[in-house]
């Protein structure tokens, strides 16, 4: 009985120690030449991305202040401001929006 109880101890010990060592993988230092590299690279890749068309999303607003922006009247650009929408954009090399696309927020 007791060298059951030790051969189950020692398999369960061995388990762990296993499955601790496959969970916890080595950190690796990146060398000098990968961090140049990556300093060097990250404002043109930030330049890339900013080109990148994506969805950006134009919360609900308060109704007093949808009245105000649409001058009184209940119009689609109360209706854009009161229930949002989303709109498709990109920004170009100067920083400046484009939009390409807009749709209201779906609602369920």
């Amino acid at each position: 009985m007791e060298s059951t109880v030790r051969l189950i101890l020692v398999l369960c010990l061995a388990y762990s120690a296993v499955s601790q060592a496959q969970t916890n993988a080595p950190q690796r230092h990146p060398s000098l030449a990968e961090r140049l590299g990556q300093a060097l690279s990250a404002p043109l890749t930030e330049t890339m991305q900013a080109g990148i068309p994506r969805w950006e999303v134009i919360k609900p607003r308060p109704r007093t202040e949808c009245l105000a922006a649409a001058q009184g009247t209940l119009d689609d650009d109360y209706k854009r401001c009161r229930f949002g929408y989303e709109e498709y954009v990109r920004y170009d090399a100067q920083g400046q929006r484009i939009v390409l696309n807009s749709r209201p927020l779906t609602r369920y």
